[in-house]
């Protein structure tokens, strides 16, 4: 639980795209959206800067939150600290777009490094439940798209069909 993951971005210091913003228009005009990795991670440095108070729980310190885009396959993961000592958690997605509406299916996860079977992350999507409910805004937005794509460090949200 407490070696950071192989595949956990640095904490970035890039500026932050209005990706909210950006996704309502996209929601209206009907047009996709690129961003890089990097770009998704200052968003959510920046977003969840100011919900640390409601993230931060007795004895467990909310730190940082980012996304890795792989091929397919988008992984979400958070860093948290127990009396200063960082531990993480990851989780892993893939977008299904097959009953003509926007879900997410859980690939897997990670604990630290031990891997955790899709069937059990199912369940152990509770651990992300305060960081899903800061990012309310965002989750309903991207859930009006018509989709997504995942490339290896960047993501094509596709514009929703009228």
């Amino acid at each position: 639980m407490a070696l950071p993951p192989e595949e956990f971005p640095a904490p970035t210091k890039a500026t932050a795209p209005q990706i909210d913003l950006a996704l309502e228009n996209a929601i209206l005009r009907s047009t996709d959206l690129n961003y890089s990795q990097n770009e998704v991670n200052a968003y959510l440095t920046y977003r969840l800067a100011g919900k640390k108070k409601v993230l931060n729980k007795p004895f467990l310190n909310f730190e940082r939150a980012a996304i890795v885009f792989k091929e397919g396959t988008c992984v979400f993961g958070w860093e948290r600290s127990v009396f200063g000592y960082s531990i993480y958690a990851r989780s892993a997605v893939r977008v299904d777009t097959s009953a003509g509406k926007f879900s997410t299916v859980n690939t897997g996860g990670w604990i630290g490094r031990l891997p955790v079977h899709p069937k059990i992350m199912e369940y152990g999507d509770i651990i992300f439940a305060d960081l899903w409910s800061a990012l309310d805004r965002e989750r309903k937005l991207v859930a009006k798209m018509g989709g997504a794509e995942f490339h290896d460090g960047s993501i094509m949200l596709i514009a929703p069909h009228h």
